[in-house]
């Protein structure tokens, strides 16, 4: 299990992809060096951001949407 943590916790890190760690309210929780760049914002702005603030509201309507499917399997 040990080793599992370790290997996400350097995959997250080191992914040249910007990632972004959201709650169920849409807030950033966690997020990437390749996030803080793309964004342009530093980590701990990032973190009082929520995903509205960068993104547009129609496009996380639709992101909503795109998990809601996830979650009831029908993607």
């Amino acid at each position: 299990r040990q080793k599992a943590i370790t290997r996400y916790k350097k995959l997250f890190s080191q992914a040249g992809q910007g990632v972004l760690i959201l709650d169920k309210h849409h807030r950033i929780v966690d997020c990437n060096y390749s996030a803080e760049q793309m964004l342009g914002y530093p980590r701990d702005e990032l973190l009082r951001l929520e995903l509205t603030d960068i993104l547009n509201v129609a496009e996380v309507v639709r992101l909503d949407d795109f998990f809601s499917e996830l979650d009831t399997g029908l993607s």
